[in-house]
């Protein structure tokens, strides 16, 4: 019963943005504070002649885009975001708001950082760099689930994949 309120409530959600602008555009606001702070703070390390070097997560994703750019669409901009987005923000952060808010942040979060990062690399400085890259989304993409709905934190995840995959294509 709970699982078929779920599954109703998602596609109402996503109806409700055919119809309402807030949730489209708390998904652009959203984006663009994504965007912003990604741009932003690797520009602070550029300014500081420290260039961040993409995680494993990122190269691994570039490597697939480069390779099989159809699949690769199907994955990272359509499948992986919807994905994560009701597996961490539907199930997990649901199910942990219900019992305390803080910490279904805390952990939807870490938990969505710690997937993105690379466990088997020799470089751990660079991978720890590149954690609020992961954290900062994280966080943004939480908050307008429990704002706006799946619809808008969805969209927001899709966007910024797509916007990702079109740079590494463009930029061989």
């Amino acid at each position: 019963c709970l699982l078929r309120y779920d599954i109703k409530d998602v596609f109402n959600s996503f109806q409700k943005t055919l119809y309402h602008r807030r949730p489209i555009i708390a998904s652009l606001i959203g984006l663009a504070i994504i965007v912003g702070f990604s741009y932003g703070y690797k520009g602070i390390f550029m300014a500081c002649h420290y260039p961040i070097n993409d995680n494993g997560n990122q190269t691994n994703v570039i490597n697939m885009c480069r390779s099989w750019p159809a699949l690769a669409f199907f994955y990272v901009v359509m499948f992986g975001p919807l994905l994560e987005e009701l597996t961490y923000r539907l199930g997990l952060f649901t199910i942990l708001r219900k019992r305390n808010r803080i910490l279904a942040y805390v952990v939807t979060i870490l938990i969505f950082t710690l997937l993105h990062f690379d466990f088997t690399t020799k470089n751990w400085v660079n991978e720890l760099i590149n954690l609020p890259l992961y954290i900062v989304p994280a966080f943004v993409l939480t908050a307008l689930y429990e704002n706006e709905g799946i619809a808008s934190s969805t969209y927001t995840h899709l966007l910024n994949n797509l916007i990702s995959f079109i740079i590494v294509l463009a930029v061989r």
